[in-house]
């Protein structure tokens, strides 16, 4: 989404800080030296960038690991986040009073995978009926084509980073890209077709007429998107 962007304060900036301090002080007399409360001041913010580094890259190998090896599991991890970010950008944009941005189209589509799983989840497991279940396919349908359309061109038109630092940065690449990798598992299934989808949770997502098909070849790039070998047309 289009957010009004925000300076990263990152360990760079700490460190050009900390060279005009430097800087400063050497005109002066005596040896060039920070206080102990700039040292501390600087560790302390170092620290709490480095664990969101971390954070960001153990994030980023999760999602390759589950996508790659065990795509019928990936809902589940974009659930995850999706409960994590989703609440901490509302919580952000509110105390700037940009709570209104979390209306539009990209967010809706993101709201849309979240409340469908949700009621799929349940519907399975504890047998509770919901009003969207006769169109589940249609919903999936729509969904892919949304996600693998708008939200992934949004990708390139707001020049979207993943900055594994930065909160705002890493929650607007998940908004506009993991609900495109989110359709993708559950309609190809890593590769396996949806299949794979309704072994490991039966009667869940009703992508394709017949999900028992392997459905993982492609006749040609026509077909790439969505249809492949044509048990997945209807």
């Amino acid at each position: 989404p289009s957010t009004p962007s925000t300076p990263i304060r990152g360990p760079l900036h700490l460190l050009h800080s900390a060279a005009a301090a430097v800087a400063k002080m050497t005109a002066g007399a005596g040896p060039p030296e920070l206080s102990n409360e700039q040292k501390t001041k600087l560790y302390e913010e170092l620290g709490i960038w480095e664990k969101g580094y971390t954070i960001g890259i153990v994030n980023y190998s999760i999602t390759i690991f589950v996508l790659s090896r065990y795509p019928q599991y990936f809902w589940i991890v974009h659930m995850v986040k999706a409960f994590v970010f989703l609440p901490w950008r509302f919580v952000r944009f509110v105390a700037k009073r940009w709570e209104w941005y979390m209306l539009e189209f990209c967010y809706f589509n993101t709201y849309l995978t979240v409340i469908c799983c949700v009621l799929a989840f349940l519907r399975v497991t504890f047998d509770i009926e919901n009003p969207l279940h006769p169109y589940n396919h249609q919903l999936i349908r729509t969904g892919f084509a949304f996600a693998n359309g708008a939200l992934l061109w949004a990708v390139v038109m707001f020049n979207n980073k993943l900055v594994f630092h930065d909160v705002d940065n890493t929650c607007s690449v998940y908004i506009h890209l993991s609900p495109a990798l989110l359709f993708w598992s559950l309609r190809w299934g890593g590769g396996f077709g949806p299949a794979l989808i309704e072994q490991t949770w039966p009667d869940m997502f009703y992508v394709c007429p017949d999900m028992h098909a392997p459905d993982a070849r492609l006749d040609t790039m026509s077909k790439a998107l969505w249809q492949g070998s044509g048990s997945c047309a209807g």
